[in-house]
């Protein structure tokens, strides 16, 4: 008896009809679409630069710490940041940052109102200078931080070296100055203590390292006050060394005795406690706000300056005099 025997395919036969569907199938594309909670390589590895050229351009490091000062490092490191936004950037993610960034809309306007009125002003050729040297220098950092820090991860390494950066400072200002410093008047003379007694705000902080404001730098604590409480989130011991920084910059507005200032941290402050916190977590950042209140307050009245964050009389400059802010408003 015979049976017929069926012919079995040949091992190369498999191989071959395996290749040939591979051939034939569709390549899967590679993702190339830009993730605006996502950043790249590049993107990943200039965060800690931009943390570090924001405690550079804004605090200003190196006018504090003269062995921090590198020659031209923060414009390279601009050119670095508007490099990677030009080359890593497609312009289809440029259409889709602005259709979404509220912000950026708004400061485009601002920038707009800015070029547009400045011949009108008092002072034309000012007013240009500003805006180049000031506001666009601004609003490149704002870009540079509204794209590459979108992703959490990335913000959250460069602000903790921004917020360590103005910790610093803050600590070197405490650390130097003197309330009981000789206040001279405008001949070189040493004033009357009966006048600085009167007039606690001649021993203000003048200036932060060689050139910035102490109103300036009050603002500068007053922002990155309430990134300090948000890194401390998490951990205890997280909450214990943030928080310890955010009231290091508490103690540090003190002697530039800006009002100002104080009513930013106040803001800030109300915003975090209503807003950011919850359970037993919001009554221990009233204990802590309240505890820098009182650290502040003690500061203040130590050095004089009790007087001028609680005086807002109808007296004050910025009221009755034509140098205040009342009378340019």
């Amino acid at each position: 008896m015979t049976s017929m025997e069926t012919a079995e395919p040949l091992a190369t036969d498999v191989v071959g009809a395996v290749k040939a569907a591979a051939q034939s199938a569709n390549p899967r594309p590679k993702s190339t679409l830009f993730s605006m909670t996502r950043a790249g390589a590049a993107e990943r590895i200039v965060a800690p630069l931009l943390g570090i050229y924001l405690g550079y351009a804004v605090v200003r490091l190196p006018e504090v710490f003269e062995q921090l000062e590198i020659p031209k490092g923060p414009m390279m490191m601009m050119l670095i940041f508007l490099g990677i936004l030009g080359l890593t950037i497609p312009s289809e993610a440029w259409s889709e940052i602005w259709k979404r960034s509220k912000p950026l809309r708004l400061i485009m306007v601002i920038l707009g109102l800015a070029i547009g009125t400045a011949q009108i002003g008092i002072w034309p050729t000012g007013s240009y200078d500003f805006i180049r040297q000031r506001f666009l220098v601004a609003f490149v950092i704002f870009l540079c931080c509204l794209v590459l820090l979108r992703d959490r991860r990335c913000m959250r390494v460069a602000i903790t070296l921004y917020v360590l950066c103005v910790g610093a400072v803050s600590y070197d200002v405490l650390h130097t100055y003197d309330p009981n410093a000789i206040v001279l008047n405008d001949d070189g003379d040493p004033m009357d203590p009966e006048v600085l007694a009167a007039r606690p705000e001649l021993r203000r902080l003048a200036v932060v390292g060689s050139g910035l404001d102490s109103n300036d730098f009050g603002a500068i604590l007053a922002a990155a006050f309430p990134l300090a409480l948000w890194l401390s989130v998490g951990s205890f011991w997280r909450r214990i060394f943030w928080t310890g920084i955010a009231g290091l910059m508490v103690a540090a507005v003190v002697p530039t005795q800006s009002r100002g200032s104080m009513l930013g941290f106040l803001a800030a402050a109300t915003v975090i406690i209503g807003a950011g916190a919850r359970g037993w977590r919001r009554w221990l950042t009233i204990a802590l706000v309240a505890g820098g209140v009182g650290i502040f307050l003690m500061m203040a009245t130590g050095i004089g300056g009790g007087g001028r964050f609680t005086e807002f009389s109808g007296d004050d400059y910025n009221i009755s005099g034509n140098e205040g802010r009342w009378y340019f408003w």
